[in-house]
């Protein structure tokens, strides 16, 4: 099989025509053009989940918005990531993702360096359409230095992959399903390792707390 690595695919990004080499994703690819499209559960020491959808951008090769942290440039493709439709589709996905977050900015040890406080400055509604209850979610120890407070997790598993693939330990899931879904370690297995505060330091918002520091910050 040749080496494709090097070779460049010409596409077409917000209207201008630039190359990249192939095998980028259109996220890696738009960022090295100058232009940031939002993330969540992206990191670029991690596998892609491809689970926030915050990324979606509008292809000329899907008929619905597609997220640019998995799909691959190609040679042709063409890219909007300021169209009405893209914009719309993050817009709905910022919204989904604030209905059960607590309005807590203010006392939360990740405030003023919180991603989703970012994201939704520039993406959020400036108030909620969402009049139900609230679903609340466990705020426990996970190990002897970290709690989580569920109620912020935006269930990213940043902080899941991150155990499975460089801490190698495994503690973390993610347990009940839909907008019940909340980090949790499995039972009797405390996260309890060498890498643990670099857990709390990959999760973008303020769920996981190093209690070193908390209220500390």
């Amino acid at each position: 099989m040749s080496d494709t690595s090097n070779e460049l695919n010409s596409w077409n990004l917000n209207g201008e025509v630039v190359q990249n080499e192939s095998g980028m994703t259109i996220m890696e690819a738009a960022k090295a053009h100058g232009i940031e499209i939002p993330c969540f559960c992206y990191h670029p020491g991690l596998s892609i989940a491809g689970n926030c959808r915050i990324c979606m951008v509008e292809s000329n090769r899907s008929p619905k918005p597609i997220i640019s942290c998995s799909e691959r440039i190609a040679e042709g493709l063409e890219i909007q990531t300021d169209s009405e439709k893209a914009v719309d589709a993050r817009d709905s996905v910022m919204e989904f993702q604030l209905i059960n977050h607590p309005l807590d900015c203010p006392v939360c040890d990740k405030a003023g360096e919180c991603v989703l406080q970012d994201h939704s400055y520039e993406h959020g509604p400036d108030r909620s359409r969402f009049v139900e209850d609230k679903n609340i979610r466990h705020t426990k120890e996970l190990g002897p230095t970290i709690d989580i407070w569920g109620n912020r997790c935006i269930v990213c598993t940043r902080c899941v992959r991150f155990c499975d693939e460089i801490s190698g330990t495994s503690e973390l899931c993610v347990v009940e399903r839909g907008d019940r879904s909340v980090v949790d370690v499995f039972p009797g297995i405390p996260i309890d390792n060498a890498m643990a505060g670099n857990t709390v330091d990959i999760c973008p918002v303020g769920a996981l707390i190093s209690t070193d520091f908390k209220y500390e910050a």
